[in-house]
């Protein structure tokens, strides 16, 4: 559904592989070898579906993880060949200038933009990958210096399509005119993630009431504005949970630490803990990185977006989300609200499940 070659993003011809040997780099940054990475993964934040990507490059190409270091960072460091942590954005350009990587692979989101605006002007070859973009294609002035820290973010996203080797967005060609109309080059196009067969559940589920539905990501807090989705997944799950079926929150385990140890986060989840624990039939679960969290998805019977949303949201009737690829691996039939045009189209057209109305 809009799977697009990896010839199409990093170029051919690639480098051959050079021998290993030993170095004050590979001492200093506890690195295996100085062996020059083809794929440099550079991550501000945690990016929960990044071993999708990685264990498919690994396989043909040497990759490196290089992150901020934290305590929510969940990945499986079997997928690289190095993973490095960096403490200062200094360190983190000392690393780069001397690996010298073919490319440079990060991903963008609200708070972080400015960080990848000055990735991007620094390096020629930084491929950006964003899917939270939404409020960028707002015509309100208020909202968007709302979202983007005054212009500051927006702005930078402007940089990004100026200087970044490759933007992928989860948008159609129509959202796209508006961000490449800040670009001269052909850099800006739309990807949407895709399955990987490594991953894929060969789990034969039974359909038999009552039915499970798993909501597979991250929430927002219920004090955010109704146009974003956590009001609407809890009313989701209500209206299932009455109709005597579970439904399921299962959580990035990176929101384990703020959800339930940090009790000013957790008030603003408050109303989903309550519904968790007094109807049997709505749970929270907290996953795991992509690989064992299929595993987990296979209990399920049905993989579900929102079941409610407002006519109007065009911020994401064009986006597939990347949960709709881990679906998919795990085997799970899709249930998804028409509102969301381009999701149910695929769902339709391929027969992945059920499209329903409000």
């Amino acid at each position: 559904h809009g799977r697009c070659d990896v010839k199409e993003i990093v170029g051919y011809p690639l480098p051959p592989q050079i021998a290993k040997k030993k170095s004050e780099l590979c001492l200093k940054f506890n690195l295996k070898s100085i062996t020059k990475p083809i794929f440099s993964f550079v991550l501000f934040y945690d990016y929960y579906t990044l071993s999708r990507i990685s264990s498919e490059l690994s396989e043909y190409h040497r990759v490196a993880f290089i992150a901020r270091e934290l305590e929510s960072m969940q990945i499986d460091e079997n997928s690289f060949d190095d993973v490095v942590y960096f403490d200062t954005i200094e360190e983190l350009y000392e690393l780069l200038d001397k690996l010298n990587s073919k490319i440079i692979f990060t991903k963008a989101l609200i708070g972080h933009y400015k960080k990848v605006a000055d990735l991007v002007q620094r390096y020629v070859n930084v491929v950006v990958d964003s899917t939270d973009i939404p409020q960028f294609f707002s015509d309100n002035k208020k909202e968007r210096e709302l979202f983007f820290d005054g212009e500051s973010e927006f702005i930078a996203i402007e940089e990004i399509c100026k200087n970044a080797k490759k933007f992928l967005v989860r948008y159609s060609e129509e959202e796209l005119k508006t961000l490449k109309s800040f670009s001269s080059k052909d850099n800006i196009l739309t990807w949407y993630e895709y399955t990987n067969k490594v991953h894929y559940s060969n789990y034969k589920r039974e359909l038999k009431e009552p039915y499970s539905l798993v909501w597979a990501g991250i929430l927002q807090p219920l004090s955010y504005p109704k146009k974003f989705i956590g009001r609407y997944l809890l009313e989701s799950a209500k209206i299932v949970s009455n109709q005597n079926m579970r439904f399921t929150f299962m959580l990035p385990p990176s929101f384990s630490t703020s959800m339930l140890m940090v009790k000013s986060d957790r008030d603003l989840y408050y109303e989903f803990f309550y519904e968790a624990k007094l109807n049997e039939n709505i749970d929270i679960h907290f996953g795991d990185i992509p690989q064992k969290a299929i595993k987990l998805l296979e209990k399920y019977h049905f993989g579900v977006f929102p079941l409610i949303q407002e006519k109007d949201r065009k911020f994401y009737r064009n986006i597939i989300p990347s949960k709709f690829a881990l679906y998919l691996e795990a085997g799970l039939p899709i249930i998804v609200n028409d509102c969301m045009i381009k999701l149910s189209s695929v769902v339709k057209e391929y027969n992945l499940g059920i499209v329903v109305s409000n």
